[in-house]
């Protein structure tokens, strides 16, 4: 399996879960099962649960910066904006789980 698969079907997973799920009750297995890997391809990706949260947005914040500029457009607060738009949903489950000081 592709590794950047397996990264995508690993944090897919998570989020699910967690429209479902406590954070604190969601398990490595549960997670593994849920995106159809074992747990080595889990360990050899991400060291926890957290950390699949903090590159999700490790790389959704480096993205953010590197079409913002591209864009050339120096209005960063609607760019700002416009990003907390486009990932309310994500932004929503870690409210709901408690985990805003991400």
């Amino acid at each position: 399996m592709n590794k950047q698969f397996a990264k995508d079907y690993i944090t897919e997973a998570l989020f699910l879960l967690m429209k479902k799920k406590d954070y604190k009750n969601i398990t490595i297995t549960d997670i593994t099962k849920r995106a159809g890997v074992n747990r080595v391809t889990f360990y050899r990706n991400f060291n926890s649960k957290d950390e699949i949260i903090n590159k999700y947005l490790e790389n959704s914040f480096a993205e953010w910066g590197k079409e913002w500029e591209e864009s050339g457009d120096n209005n960063i607060a609607f760019r700002l904006f416009k990003y907390f738009s486009d990932n309310r949903d994500f932004i929503k489950i870690l409210y709901q789980s408690n985990l805003q000081f991400f």
